[in-house]
This record gives C-alpha cells, sequence and structure tokens, in this order.
C-alpha cells in the first residue's frame, strides 16, 4: 500500500496542505479559548449592595477558574444563582443584613463572559 503525501491527500478531498495547517492553527486557538464568570462590584446604599452596572467589564472580578465551555460556565452560575435565592433572607451571626445582602448582589449579577471578549481588555 503505497503512503500518500499530505498534499496528495488534501488535493483528493479538495483542500490545500496550506488550508489544513490553517485549520490547525485556527483549532489551537478555540482550545486557548475560556469562559469567566465575572462578579460585578457592588457599592452599598446603607445596608443594602447595590450592582454599579455602570462599571466596564473590565473592572469586574473572577476567581481563577476558567471553564472550558460557556454552558458550563452558565451550569455554575445556575447553581450559584439557586444558592443566593434559597439564602436571600439569611442573617449573618452578627445580625447584619448587609453581608447577606453583599452575596445576593453578586451571586445573582454574575455573567458569564469568554475570556477573548474585547469588553473585558481596559481602555
Amino acid at each position: 500500500m503505497a503512503r500518500e503525501s499530505l498534499s496528495a491527500i488534501c488535493r483528493s478531498r479538495g483542500n490545500s496542505a496550506n488550508s489544513l495547517s490553517m485549520n490547525l492553527r485556527h483549532a489551537g486557538a478555540i482550545v486557548l479559548l475560556g469562559w469567566y464568570l465575572l462578579m460585578p462590584p457592588i457599592a452599598m446604599e446603607g445596608d443594602k449592595a447595590k450592582v454599579d452596572g455602570s462599571v466596564p467589564l473590565s473592572q469586574w472580578s473572577h476567581g481563577d477558574r476558567v471553564y472550558q465551555t460557556e454552558s458550563e460556565c452558565e451550569e455554575e452560575n445556575a447553581k450559584l444563582r439557586a444558592i443566593a435565592e434559597s439564602h436571600k433572607n439569611w442573617i449573618g451571626p452578627s445580625g447584619s443584613v448587609a453581608a447577606a445582602n453583599d452575596r445576593y448582589a453578586l451571586l445573582t449579577n454574575q455573567r458569564c463572559v469568554a475570556s477573548d471578549d474585547p469588553r473585558l481588555k481596559g481602555k
């Protein structure tokens, strides 16, 4: 059985060797893409935490975890939102509602964003 060269295989499939190497480079770029679960900054108004929607995404924080897919990130986000919803009226050991409000505001306003999203770059 004769061995075919990469160029011959590509030509027989209607591709060029250059397009195959280009596709491999794109596949490498896709692997590097990840998803962040971003937490917005909050501002306190009395004992209530309020999400500051005017702050650009580049100033939101994220943990060390990078999710492989958007659906994996959204699944984690949904779990955290469910926890926040079930504990939204929780009062801390000190009797302060502020800490619970902070966590609730953060967990219900998180957002999944692709690691290559241009909004993550500071101006």
